[in-house]
């Protein structure tokens, strides 16, 4: 697989609100850096004069307004998370969580899954998850995606924005609105706090028994929900 850097595959970082994820982000960047030295890093933010945006670390850098004041501000992360998955200058594009550290080069063999897929994802565990134990319904993480640019995934993304920008503007409202796809959460302080998660507003557009866009997925190995991709 060419590694020469250039816009055809790269990984991308969204780091929003609180340097310390441009920290994070920084240290992925340098992790991976180390094991692929050539391939192509972006980091989207809305805090573009960080000391951490280093050329050594990331070579694109898209500045970011945020989208909403609504909910908590990891909600409002999430949410620009989301809206900033279609920005990626990639045609194979995977994005990580800003905590990730990389320990080989076997990343470089994730793009070729691209080859006969739109979008990969994982699916989450009620292990780990308070989302998928609370909701009783499968779903995936968006900790790790490994997508295509073309239209079908950008309708994704934009659909998924919206149900989650619903979620947050519910968030402060007093009684809670009704959600439909909530109704098996009970707990109103429960509900309330997972308003905040975008998982949720995910698993009603694509999850593992769920496709409403006919996208070409595959389900990754549990291993990409850990922190430490090898």
């Amino acid at each position: 697989m060419p590694t020469q850097k250039g816009l055809n595959f790269g990984v991308f970082y969204v780091a929003t609100y609180q340097e310390c994820f441009v920290v994070e982000a920084a240290a992925s960047a340098q992790s991976l850096k180390k094991y692929c030295p050539d391939i192509s890093i972006c980091l989207c933010t809305n805090i573009p004069d960080s000391k951490w945006i280093k050329d050594e670390y990331f070579d694109h850098v898209v500045s970011i307004e945020p989208d909403t004041n609504q909910g908590t501000q990891w909600g409002q992360g999430l949410l620009s998370r989301v809206s900033s998955l279609p920005l990626s200058p990639y045609e194979k594009t995977l994005h990580v969580d800003t905590g990730t550290r990389f320990l080989d080069e076997k990343v470089l063999t994730f793009f070729d899954l691209l080859d006969t897929h739109e979008i990969a994802m994982v699916e989450d565990s009620p292990k780990v998850s308070i989302g998928v134990k609370a909701y009783r319904g499968r779903m995936f993480n968006g900790g790790a995606i490994l997508y295509k640019k073309c239209d079908k995934t950008n309708t994704l993304f934009k659909e998924w924005k919206k149900l989650f920008q619903t979620q947050l503007e519910a968030y402060d409202l007093d009684p809670l609105p009704e959600i439909p796809y909530m109704y098996r959460i009970k707990d109103i302080a429960m509900r309330r706090k997972l308003m905040t998660h975008d998982q949720l507003a995910l698993a009603q557009l694509l999850g593992p028994e769920t496709n409403t866009l006919n996208l070409k997925y595959k389900i990754l190995n549990e291993e990409w929900n850990l922190d430490a991709l090898h």
